[in-house]
């Protein structure tokens, strides 16, 4: 199995150091817009949520995608909270994830903004 970043949502709290470090990393500059990696925040409790994108369209209109920095990922490096790992999941994990993600996304689409 491949090693994917895994985020603990407990422990995020929305810093956005990952998403300097990740802009940084690729196109040598501080600027959030050019990351691959953005922390969104969700509900009434406001729970900080990092999402990396697959695929990004960039700010030079060609598409980028999260290659987790050749096997270093930047963002997990300067993660202070320790909120993101980069390690092969454990058996049964993925699927137990997509159901808490479909069940909290079911949750949020009756939310009107």
């Amino acid at each position: 199995m491949r090693k994917m970043i895994l985020i603990d949502i407990d422990k995020c709290t929305g810093c956005g150091v990952c998403e300097l470090m990740c802009s940084f990393k690729h196109h040598d500059e501080f600027n959030p817009t050019k990351a691959r990696i953005h922390p969104h925040l969700f509900g009434e409790r406001e729970l900080s949520i990092p999402v990396i994108n697959n695929i990004l369209v960039s700010y030079k209109g060609y598409t980028e995608k999260c290659d987790f920095c050749a096997g270093e990922p930047e963002c997990v490096k300067f993660c202070a909270r320790g909120a993101l790992k980069f390690e092969e999941p454990a058996l049964g994990m993925i699927a137990k994830k997509k159901g808490v993600a479909e069940r909290r996304s079911d949750s949020y689409k009756e939310v009107k903004y």
